[in-house]
């Protein structure tokens, strides 16, 4: 599979990420690509930054790293604190609602606080 058909496809996966998520009532956007301070594939949800992955091999780890590296790009560009998870495809599922959301455990107990 060449480079093209790659992106297409994660084009696709996030515009069809997009659409399930403002179907939520979420008022997210597509970002464009940003280089070397990227914030994420989305845009517009408050507090987090999603890395959405459309491939058929797994990097949990990296992709994870990557999206806290991202979190924090969108923390000096945009202020406040982000969160950040990676959305996976599921490979044989085109909807985003039986795709998978993988965060670290640091993130993931943060949800989890009592508020003060």
């Amino acid at each position: 599979m060449n480079i093209a058909s790659n992106k297409a496809k994660g084009r696709q996966g996030e515009n069809s990420l997009v659409a399930y998520l403002r179907s939520k009532g979420f008022p997210v956007e597509r970002r464009r690509l940003t280089g070397v301070a990227d914030c994420g594939d989305l845009a517009n949800l408050q507090g987090w930054t999603l890395d959405c992955k459309v491939r058929k091999g797994l990097d949990l780890s990296g992709w994870v790293d990557s999206a806290r590296e991202q979190a924090k790009a969108a923390e000096l560009r945009f202020g406040g604190p982000h969160r950040g998870a990676v959305v996976i495809k599921r490979r044989m599922h085109t909807d985003p609602a039986r795709w998978f959301v993988v965060l670290d455990l640091e993130t993931f107990a943060s949800l989890l606080e009592k508020p003060k």
